[in-house]
């Protein structure tokens, strides 16, 4: 029988042969106790977590991997408390989460949890896959002082003394990326000294994230994906995120919402561009976004309240979503003012020199698209500017209204008469050498293959992220988000079975108006109720298959034991009332044999 003591000898020794093993991999659960960082078992397991972000970040080197669990009501965020680049500078508003280069963070994990259940603790997770970033929200948060007054945003003393970047990378190793992953990055108050040669970091930009790379190190540049850019201000750029200098820039399901650039009381302040997303200077191949949200963004005056990209190095956004994203007039250049998305041409006539494919650009400041942005099959509002001779594919986009299923609360999946369903496409006019779709450049899913199309959706919160591509043709929606081109088909394995069943009883009674937006999915009438009219449709499609699906599924009915349950249950869902199946569902669902209800 071992000891307390030897099991901690036994953690001891474990704990001091993982750095000969190669990397090491940190845990961060701000409801553990304080643990002294200097203990060999420190920040080694969920049971023995730093309870500070930053203590594993100063501990991390090249190579390693942190996990952080998320933010509680005890403990709603993760604030930095560190100064970049000087820890001693006076300005405590210089305390940030600097990431170093090589190191993977990944947020969404509920760690190590006895508070929940103390019956049945938690023990945490011991895999990537397990993490949830849409439920387990892991906050980083600039209000070092955590006296925000949001109803003032973005003027107020409550903000005066937030940081100036709430997480930075500039790292410094040739060829080397980190990877940040499931994050929620709020708060951050760029409103300081712009950038000069003393302070190269520009305190007037880069709110959210600042990623800086120069020289021969701008390849060297974070992967960033399932994030969250949330009530970020600036002065000039980037409030959201700022890259500056890096090259072959690639990001992933990401949501940029309600980031601010520019205060109405000063008119000195320059033209801002980028409120959600800035990249200045572009370098290499440019930008790559899969799966964006750009919503509520403004500028009071400048361009690309969305995403602003100078020059744009033939970027691309791939089944992204701009809605409601505004911008006032620039000063300096009143013919650049682009609501959603700008970007400058490589070249007099204004040949494209950006791309936008499958995505959805609506309600935003007119024009909405900088006149250098081509667009492949994607909805435009008012979309007459995509005729032109210099377009690819000029043919291919449409100009409807979108039919989201809530845009005044930011929800902006698609309803199922939407016109951008099954109206996208993965490459032009059959070309591989054109692909609309991207590849999974960031690795979203965490499978080693990244050499492969993205294979899912804008993340949606919960259990259920769509597969891409759908349908054999290629045909996918257009917009973050997949709902699909088989209604009731919610798992997206080919048949409306009793998994998809389940999925609907589990939202049963539910609504699609509010964010976390779980149960949308469900909505198969557009109510806005999961009910049983939606109840009533799935039994009508129960034991269907989909045609034209890649790799098909099964084709139900009582001959066909799906998910490998017995014949006679099948047979009993596909003639019993919705009333009845309600009723089973709540009792536990237990097992159906023979001809008994």
């Amino acid at each position: 029988m071992r000891t307390g003591r030897s099991r901690y000898l036994l953690m001891l020794l474990a704990a001091t042969l993982v750095p000969a093993m190669g990397a090491v991999h940190w845990y961060v659960n701000a409801n553990n106790p304080y643990i002294d960082p200097d203990d060999p078992v420190a920040g080694k397991s969920w049971l023995y977590a730093f309870p500070d972000l930053q203590t594993a970040l100063g501990k991390a080197d090249e190579g390693d991997i942190i996990w952080v669990a998320k933010s509680t009501p005890a403990q709603p965020a993760y604030y930095p408390s560190v100064r970049y680049p000087n820890p001693n500078d006076p300005d405590p508003r210089r305390a940030t989460f600097r990431v170093k280069a090589g190191v993977k963070v990944y947020g969404g994990f509920r760690g190590r949890d006895e508070y929940t259940d103390p019956n049945y603790p938690y023990v945490g997770e011991s895999l990537l896959s397990e993490r949830d970033p849409e439920h387990n929200l892991t906050i980083l948060d600039g209000d070092l002082d955590q006296n925000d007054q949001l109803q003032y945003f973005p003027y107020g003393a409550s903000f005066t003394d937030n940081a100036y970047h709430v997480v930075i990378f500039r790292n410094t190793v040739a060829g080397v990326q980190a990877k940040f992953s499931g994050f929620v990055v709020r708060n951050g108050h760029a409103d300081g000294a712009p950038e000069t040669e003393e302070n190269w970091l520009g305190d007037d930009s880069g709110a959210g994230i600042m990623v800086l790379e120069e020289g021969s190190n701008a390849d060297s540049y974070p992967l960033l994906d399932r994030l969250v850019l949330r009530d970020n201000y600036a002065d000039r750029a980037g409030a959201g995120i700022l890259i500056a200098g890096a090259k072959n820039i690639h990001l992933a399901n990401c949501r940029f919402e309600h980031n601010w650039i520019g205060d109405e009381n000063d008119p000195n302040l320059p033209d801002g561009f980028g409120a959600g997303l800035a990249v200045h200077p572009v370098r290499g191949r440019g930008v790559t976004l899969q799966n964006g949200i750009f919503y509520n963004n403004h500028i009071v005056h400048g361009t690309g309240a969305g995403a602003s990209i100078e020059p744009s190095g033939n970027s691309v956004f791939a089944n992204c979503t701009f809605y409601d994203n505004t911008a006032g007039t620039p000063e300096n250049d009143p013919n650049s003012l682009a609501g959603a998305f700008y970007c400058p041409p490589l070249a007099i006539g204004y040949l494209p020199s950006a791309r936008i494919n499958n995505c959805i650009v609506w309600n935003n400041t007119q024009p909405q698209l900088g006149a250098a942005v081509d667009a492949c099959f994607s909805d435009v509002e008012d979309g007459s500017w995509w005729t032109g001779s210099n377009r690819r594919c000029p043919n291919t986009n449409i100009s409807q209204t979108p039919q989201f299923r809530a845009p005044a609360v930011g929800n902006l999946t698609l309803k199922y008469v939407s016109p951008c369903i099954d109206t996208g496409n993965t490459m032009i006019n059959n070309d591989p050498n054109y692909p609309l779709l991207l590849q999974d450049f960031t690795d979203v899913n965490e499978d080693g293959y990244t050499n492969v199309p993205m294979p899912k959706e804008m993340s949606y919160p919960g259990w259920c992220e769509r597969p891409r591509i759908l349908i054999a043709s290629g045909q996918i929606d257009m917009g973050a988000y997949e709902l699909g081109t088989c209604p009731g088909d919610f798992d997206g394995d080919g048949s409306i079975g009793l998994q998809d069943l389940v999925l609907l009883l589990h939202c049963f009674g539910g609504t699609c108006s509010n964010y976390p937006y779980d149960c949308c999915f469900a909505d198969m009438n557009d109510d806005a109720t999961i009910d049983l009219n939606d109840l009533t449709l799935i039994l009508s499609l129960f034991g269907t298959e989909c045609q034209g699906l890649l790799g098909g599924g099964d084709s139900g009915g009582g001959e066909n034991a799906m998910m490998g349950q017995p014949d006679p249950l099948i047979e009993w869902l596909l003639s019993a009332t919705p009333e009845e199946i309600l009723t089973w569902y709540y009792s536990g669902m237990p097992p159906v044999g023979g001809g008994d209800r």
